[in-house]
């Protein structure tokens, strides 16, 4: 997702950006990091890359594929967010 588009998809609803927190932070490090051995964001590239964040999207990597530790970490702690959470912390990563 562009960076218009991102502030647009908080902007067009008249919903504030969400506050970053420590937790957000550490998945941004770790999205990071993990993109540093999958460029292409491996198992999670719809949800990572394509910016499908809702749960069922996240909830089909996890059914149909066979997910590394650190994907289902990835996976587990962006289901804890809620859907413009996951914006905020996908909009702060850089991969």
């Amino acid at each position: 997702m562009c960076l218009s588009c991102y502030v647009r998809h908080f902007t067009d609803r008249g919903v504030p950006v969400p506050e970053t927190t420590d937790a957000m932070r550490a998945l941004v490090s770790d999205i990071e990091l993990f993109y540093e051995d999958e460029p292409t964001g491996g198992r999670l590239h719809i949800v990572l890359d394509d910016w499908n964040l809702d749960d069922g999207s996240i909830q089909w990597c996890q059914a149909e594929n066979p997910l590394s530790d650190t994907e289902k970490s990835i996976a587990g702690r962006l289901l804890k967010l809620t859907e413009d959470e996951r914006h905020v912390v996908l909009g702060h990563a850089r991969f």
